[in-house]
């Protein structure tokens, strides 16, 4: 029960230190971006058309670098093609969203860490006050 609780521990205490590098590289990857629906081809052909916006710019992980657009919308804004988010399957993250989880899962290892090696050290104590009763003995 010893061993684990230190495994458990300090697995905890990795948890919480890698967060913060995979919260940072994430971070590096963010780009102020607005959501667009590109017009079918058919459409664009006989009435010409622009980007449909979806929401409201936000700031947004791009781990696919080929769905950015070339373009840029108002105010220098880059331009997130959802159609090809879509076929590709992956759903665009936000940087609130990547901070918010982060955050969640560094308090949760923190605890655990804490409970853990707390009770470790409890337990370590314990037995060695109980040798030291049973040579006294």
């Amino acid at each position: 029960m010893i061993r684990v609780l230190g495994v458990v521990g300090w697995a905890s205490i990795a948890v919480l230190v890698l967060t913060f590098g995979l919260e940072r590289f994430l971070a590096s990857k963010a780009v102020l971006a607005q959501r667009v629906r590109l017009p079918d081809a058919n459409v664009e052909a006989l009435f010409g058309g622009e980007p449909t916006p979806i929401g409201s710019p936000q700031t947004y992980v791009i781990l696919d670098p080929k769905a950015l657009l070339p373009d840029k919308g108002p105010g220098g804004v880059a331009l997130l093609d959802d159609g090809c988010l879509q076929r590709e399957g992956s759903y665009p993250l936000q940087l609130k969203t990547v901070e918010f989880v982060g955050g969640i899962v560094r308090w949760v290892a923190a605890g655990l860490a804490g409970l853990c090696l707390g009770n470790r050290w409890f337990l370590l104590r314990r037995r060695a006050r109980l040798q030291r009763s049973r040579e006294g003995s």
